[in-house]
Formats: structure tokens, sequence, C-alpha cells
């Protein structure tokens, strides 16, 4: 039993933003968190009508304040600021209010007059914060110098192994996408957005040398009509590039993976990657820039399970890169040190010791 919290409260009362994190369909961070969370005697539920009007909880744990940022700019110039208003009404309630720093930007950056004023007023509501990696704790203070007046904590990305079921061989996994088992094979995979720079590495792809039996699989949702054509326009036809532009089903993900014998994510920007993460829990090396918590990442993992460039991909790269991914390398990922856990107890004492505050 833990010791009772402020006033006798034996049970931290928390309230997380945006909805739909504690759904089993959503990123699944967020259930597997706040699930662990529960085990430390946490009550967690997501924002309602119901919660923002009754009496005060313990912590608001706010994960994407960027959530209308990218959104069309009605809604951006509206529900920006009634976000910032619902923040500032916790805090007169009593609440304290912690934001996981995810991202440190909205990733399309589409109304950059909202954004410049937005993050800097949402920086001076807070009363904790968390980053995933240490490299991503000093972008955070570099980028909002406010941070440093209260409690940061760093506390890593779980991981995803054990949550999308693995019942397929390589082999039966290439047969149901319809790939040669004998094929070498680069996916990409997750939500396709600007930043994700997926027509580039197309275009790397395209240009390497002694293709035979290679092919680029590219698995994921656009996040715009832009955004597909891109990719389509890219791929020009080219048979060696397979493309899946949709939301993948949770028992669709594994046959994805298991077909991967590398898994390329090119982005121009980052700060942390979930999708690096997936990939590492379903035993698969990755290719990322040396960008944002990725360095940080390699050194946790091993340098035989992610492998990382300087600039922008190029058919050098990634034709170097497969060729990596190919030698032996043990069967499972070291993933010790992202136990959700010991996550969900770090989370749970650093949001005690804001309360403490």
């Amino acid at each position: 039993m833990n010791e009772p919290l402020r006033g006798g409260i034996s049970e931290m009362r928390i309230v997380t933003y945006p909805r739909k994190g504690l759904s089993p369909l959503a990123n699944p961070y967020s259930s597997l968190l706040y699930r662990h969370m529960r085990a430390c005697e946490a009550d967690v539920e997501e924002i309602s009508f119901r919660n923002i009007l009754r009496g005060k909880c313990d912590v608001f744990h706010v994960q994407w304040p960027d959530y209308y940022l990218n959104r069309q700019f009605l809604t951006a110039v509206i529900g920006s600021p009634l976000f910032l208003l619902l923040v500032l009404w916790m805090r007169l309630k009593g609440t304290k209010v912690v934001w996981t720093a995810h991202n440190l930007q909205s990733h399309n950056r589409l109304h950059p007059f909202i954004e410049s004023r937005f993050w800097h007023l949402f920086a001076r509501m807070l009363n904790g914060y968390i980053t995933l990696t240490s490299s991503s704790m000093d972008a955070a203070l570099r980028e909002f110098p406010e941070l440093k007046r209260i409690p940061g904590f760093v506390i890593p990305h779980g991981h995803y192994r054990g949550v999308y079921p693995v019942t397929q061989t390589r082999d039966q996994a290439r047969r149901i996408l319809g790939l040669s088992v004998t094929a070498k094979v680069i996916l990409f995979f997750g939500a396709i957005a600007r930043y994700k720079n997926v027509p580039k590495l197309i275009e790397a792809f395209r240009q390497m040398q002694h293709q035979d039996e290679t092919i680029l699989l590219v698995a994921g949702n656009p996040g715009s009509g832009e955004d597909r054509e891109a990719v389509v326009r890219a791929s020009a036809s080219d048979s060696r590039v397979h493309l899946a532009l949709e939301r993948i089903p949770n028992d669709s993900v594994q046959a994805y993976f298991l077909s991967a014998d590398l898994v390329a994510l090119p982005f121009t920007e980052i700060t942390n990657s979930g999708s690096a993460i997936l990939a590492l829990s379903l035993d698969r090396p990755v290719l990322v820039p040396a960008r944002g918590s990725l360095p940080e990442l390699q050194h946790n993992v091993g340098l035989e399970w992610v492998r990382t460039y300087s600039g922008d991909i190029s058919s050098d790269e990634l034709s170097a890169a497969l060729a990596w991914s190919l030698l032996p390398r043990p069967r499972t990922t070291p993933l010790e040190q992202l136990e959700w856990e010991s996550i969900g107890e770090a989370t749970y004492r650093a949001f005690e010791t804001v309360l403490r505050q």
C-alpha cells in the first residue's frame, strides 16, 4: 500500500488528455502506461465534461497538447485557446498539470502564428514534465526555458513486446502479403506525414544498385491527400515498391514486420519514435537518422539493432544498411530498460513528487 498523498488521499486520481488514450485501439503507449500505473493504486480517467466540472483530481496528465494544432485552421484557432483555458481551469481547481513531452512542436506546423504563442503559454502553466530520454530533456529545456523552474523526469518509452500477436513464421508472413520468400525486404511502417520523408526513402530505394529481388514495403495511413499523392508519385508504379496506404489492423501488424529484413524510418525531424521501438519489440533491426532520441536508443539496445546516419537518406546508406541487417545477431532485442512495470512505477513516483511541491 502506498503512503497517503496530500490531504490523506491514498489513491492518486489522474485525468488524461487527449481522449482515447486508455483504449487498446489507440496508441498502445498510453493504455500500457496507465495499466501499470493502476497497479500502483492510481485511479485513471480520460478527460470528460464530468471530471472537468466535478471535484478536484490530483494530476492532469497531458501527452499530446498539440492535438488541435494538427487540425484545420478554424479548429486550431478555436481549439488551442480552449485547451489552454482547460489547463488554467485545472490549475485553479488545485490540480497539478504534468506534460509528457513526446514532441516539442507539432509535426506539420500547419499554423505557425498560433503555434509560436501556444507552446510557451502552455509551458508556463505546468507543474512538472516528463521526457523519454536525457537528450529529449536537454532539447526541451533549450526550447522552453520556462521548464527550469519545475521538476523534470526522464522516464523511457516502454516496449511493445507482447502487444501485437506473433503467430506467423517469416515465410508465412510473406505469403500473406504476396512477397517472395527469397527477396530482401525493407519496410517503412507508420502514419505517413511530411516529416516521415517517405517519398525520399522511395527515391533512395529506386536508385540503389544491384536491386535483384529487393522490395520496399510502405505500410501506413497518409495524413492527407497530399501525403498520399507524394508517395504514389514517388513509387511511379515500380513493381518493387509495394504500397499499403491504410491503417494496418493490429492483428496484421506482425505480417509486415516479420516479412522485413530491415525497418527504415528516414525522419527529417524527430524527438522520439514509437515506430522504432515497435520494430525493435518485434526483433527487427532499424535504420534511423542520428536525430532526437534515436542515438540514445542505439546506445541502450546496441549497435547491432539500431543503425544511424547523418544528413538525408541516400541509396548508398540504404544499401549498406540492408547488408548490415542481414548479418547474424541475437534472436531478440535487449529491451530490459523498457519494461512497463518499472516505467509505470517511475511515472507514479514522478507524479507524487510533483504533488508534494
